[in-house]
């Protein structure tokens, strides 16, 4: 008979456990300390976005790699080359001239347009990836009952998966985000849409209630 009461007890507080489950909410994204420039570039990723000068009438693309991240103000030597018979409405380009040697260093253009390659929203509309979560989250109640877990990892290791999933959305490019200009590739390190210094790759992580937990690992 102790031994009954002892098992309605132990269901008791298994019961409870996934009732505090439910109490709580998982959230995954670009979480934590990140800096507003870096917020806004994700954003224009997963969005789209039409990107205009705050001041003047042309943005500076860079054209080669040493001007990556850098104003044409970093490059004492360069002057405006516009085609011939255009006005000044036209932009042009700021390059290096050394005698009949032309290098072009920046572009000037009026707008930059970046295509959407929503990698959380349509992450989870694929029906492999919900899937794949509910099986997640069904194991992880098993080893719950089981006794090999706490209630709270059940809430974890579905925040692991959902990361997972993006990231996996990232490297295999499936389906396909919209590819890179011809430019870009030539000045990015990686090879695929989304995937340079692998910055975002990172940045994705998880939160319970709003705690918010980072997930280390990279692209093998």
């Amino acid at each position: 008979m102790p031994g009954n009461v002892k098992d309605i007890g132990s269901i008791s507080d298994l019961i409870n456990g996934l009732r505090m489950v439910e109490t709580k909410s998982v959230y995954v994204g670009i979480l934590g300390n990140v800096d507003s420039d870096f917020i806004k570039i994700a954003a224009a990723n997963e969005f789209g976005a039409i990107i205009k000068p705050k001041k003047g009438k042309f943005l500076a693309i860079p054209l080669v790699p040493e001007a990556k991240g850098k104003s044409p103000k970093a490059f004492g030597d360069l002057k405006l080359i516009r085609k011939k018979g255009s006005k000044g409405e036209a932009g042009g380009v700021l390059a290096r001239v050394a005698g009949t040697n032309i290098e072009p260093i920046f572009a000037l253009v009026k707008q930059v347009i970046i295509p959407e390659r929503s990698f959380l929203r349509e992450t989870f509309e694929q029906t492999s990836v919900l899937d794949a979560i509910r099986e997640e989250a069904q194991f992880a109640i098993e080893d719950y009952f089981a006794g090999k877990i706490e209630a709270i990892q059940i809430l974890h290791r579905i925040g692991l998966r959902m990361v997972a999933e993006i990231r996996n959305r990232i490297v295999d490019n499936d389906p396909a985000l919209a590819p890179n200009s011809p430019l870009t590739l030539k000045l990015k390190k990686g090879s695929g849409p989304l995937r340079d210094s692998l910055r975002l790759f990172q940045a994705i992580s998880y939160s319970i209630d709003g705690e918010i937990y980072s997930v280390s690992g990279g692209i093998a």
